[in-house]
């Protein structure tokens, strides 16, 4: 033991003298054990990301894994055509040099923002162990000397846990579990690297931080038994569910052959990580993975149709408890919301440049069968002004029976906003850049972080949907004088219609004798302009009633799980 300690000392003053970091990276499925072993290693004063996924109902001792990194992870898999709890390998070699480019960037940037020059960090996000490489070249070039502990658990107790939170087919979990077995070990053989199995940490803990101290040359900054109790506590069985055994998994029919004999292999592993028979096995069973695709994908179909009909049957209120998880997330998104709309508005800069200004076009005079065309039309935009009076009276009579949520009703309203203005600007940038044959890739990455976002942001709203179905039983009251006025705006607007056909009639009169109607043409379309103007504001007022509101976000709830679901891949 003293041979060893002088030898971490040693190896740590050589990487400190060299200007070189420690990452440990801990890889693994979702469910695994994962957050357990990064929890355990902050105990021992191994620094943690700043930025944390917030603990839930899932995982009640917290996922220790970085927020902004989770979601940019998320992003890139979306992007090379899978998803958190997709059971087929991605090729990463598929990125273009530029896109490699902005996530070494923007995977550099947050690192930096989370630990800072901390010299050992523990960095644990379980989508990383499906793109080790692209971590492996960044952390190399930012001088990370980077070590692997792949934790491995029982897929019976993996799939079993995934069942119970996200609903998920047992086959499927299992093939899921698989992929990402496969990929971390695959990804790790030429490294540094340690195997541990969950149960066996969780049964007694020391030998397993030994291992990773002794193969790692790592001294922990807090000694082992001066936090044993601690760890003790954090590993307690009270934390532990879907315990399942080695004989449960190989007795049950519903979990393929190939994730039975990669578990065992795993385990060889975990007492030899170069074991020459473990990794052999492996590759033997990558390859009929591969090959099993075509009848593996009917699992995973059958399983995606059996969430879609799921949600479809789910009650519109049921999203809330779905998404719960991800409040916590919303006030951390809220800067990034900022920079994102700091961004538009640079975009919007450089596209206003490059538009040439239109000059508007300048009215003539109307001749007196369109003056009194526009007399009428004008009396009939008073009516309707009149109407739209009164349903403003309406409108602020329920306001004043509704203060008690003016405040929820405000928060809903700039978050919707907010998310409504930066999809619409984002999606007008791209169509401009389109049409000129410029590159938009960037803002094509800016759109899709953004949906993300938007996706974690808009369980906020889940919350005041409650609030605000209180006030409906009111809201009917008022409905039918409501639906008085819409029948006579209804008529009014029947009426203009009437005289707009008079009018095309003059004007086809007009042509017929020969004469210039340019400038009729133009007066009529400036009338009907004012007339729909006053009809927006009508609309915009019904749109502004707290029932409408409750009932347009009772149908945003639906897209809203559904995004939320996809973007909360999150293991114990």
């Amino acid at each position: 033991m003293a041979v060893a300690a002088t030898t971490m000392k040693s190896s740590k003053l050589k990487r400190e003298s060299q200007g070189e970091r420690t990452c440990l990276m801990v890889l693994g499925m979702h469910r695994s054990g994962t957050s357990a072993l990064a929890g355990v290693l902050q105990l021992l004063g191994v620094a943690p990301p700043k930025n944390l996924i917030p603990a839930d109902e899932s995982n009640r001792t917290g996922y220790w894994e970085p927020l902004h990194l989770a979601l940019l992870n998320e992003q890139l898999l979306l992007e090379l055509g899978s998803r958190w709890d997709d059971w087929r390998p991605v090729r990463v070699e598929e990125l273009s040099a530029s896109r490699l480019r902005f996530y070494h960037d923007e995977i550099a940037r947050l690192l930096d923002g989370e630990y800072g020059g901390m010299p050992t960090i523990v960095l644990k996000e379980p989508r990383i162990s499906r793109i080790v490489p692209i971590y492996q070249q960044l952390l190399t070039s930012l001088r990370y000397k980077t070590d692997y502990v792949t934790i491995t658990r029982n897929p019976l107790s993996v799939a079993k846990s995934l069942a119970k939170r996200d609903g998920m087919d047992l086959g499927f979990a299992s093939l899921v579990w698989l992929n990402y077995v496969l990929a971390s070990e695959r990804s790790t053989r030429n490294s540094p690297r340690v195997f541990l199995s969950y149960e066996s940490m969780v049964r007694d803990f020391g030998p397993a931080l030994e291992k990773i101290s002794e193969r790692f040359s790592i001294e922990w900054p807090r000694k082992i038994s001066s936090v044993e109790k601690e760890i003790a506590a954090y590993l307690s069985t009270d934390h532990q569910h879907h315990l399942a055994s080695v004989d449960l998994l190989m007795a049950n029919d519903g979990v393929p052959d190939l994730v039975k004999r990669a578990y065992v292999a795993m385990l060889d592993l975990e007492e030899d990580a170069s074991s020459p028979a473990a990794t052999a096995e492996l590759d033997a069973i990558y390859d009929e993975f591969e090959d099993s695709w075509l009848p593996a994908g009917q699992v995973m179909f059958a399983e995606l149709l059996a969430r879609e009909t799921k949600a479809r049957l789910a009650p519109t209120t049921d999203y809330a408890a779905t998404e719960l998880r991800l409040v916590g997330n919303v006030r951390a998104l809220m800067s990034q919301v900022d920079q994102l709309s700091a961004e538009r508005d640079a975009l919007k800069s450089k596209i206003v440049a490059m538009v040439e200004d239109q000059n508007p076009m300048e009215g003539q005079a109307v001749e007196g069968e369109i003056r009194a065309e526009r007399l009428k039309s004008s009396e009939l935009a008073t009516e309707l002004a009149t109407r739209i009076g009164e349903i403003a009276s309406l409108n602020a009579e329920l306001s004043t029976r509704s203060a008690q949520l003016a405040d929820s009703r405000q928060e809903i309203a700039r978050y919707v906003s907010q998310m409504s203005a930066l999809q619409a600007d984002l999606r007008s940038l791209t169509e401009q850049y389109d049409s000129r044959g410029l590159d938009v890739s960037t803002l094509r990455d800016q759109a899709e972080q953004l949906r993300l976002e938007i996706a974690a942001k808009s369980s906020e709203l889940a919350t005041r949907i409650d609030e605000i179905a209180s006030l409906n039983a009111e809201l009917s009251t008022r409905s039918a004088q409501l639906t008085d006025a819409r029948q006579e705006i209804a008529k009014h607007v029947s009426q203009m219609s009437a005289l707009q056909a008079d009018l095309g009639s003059l004007t086809e009169q007009y042509d017929k004798q020969g004469l210039d109607v340019s400038a009729l043409r133009g007066q009529l379309a400036a009338v009907t302009e004012s007339l729909q103007a006053a009809a927006r504001e009508l609309t915009l007022i019904h749109e502004s009633k707290s029932w409408k509101v409750a009932k347009a976000l009772s149908k945003l709830a639906l897209p809203i799980r559904k995004i939320g679901a996809d973007t909360r891949g999150t293991d114990k």
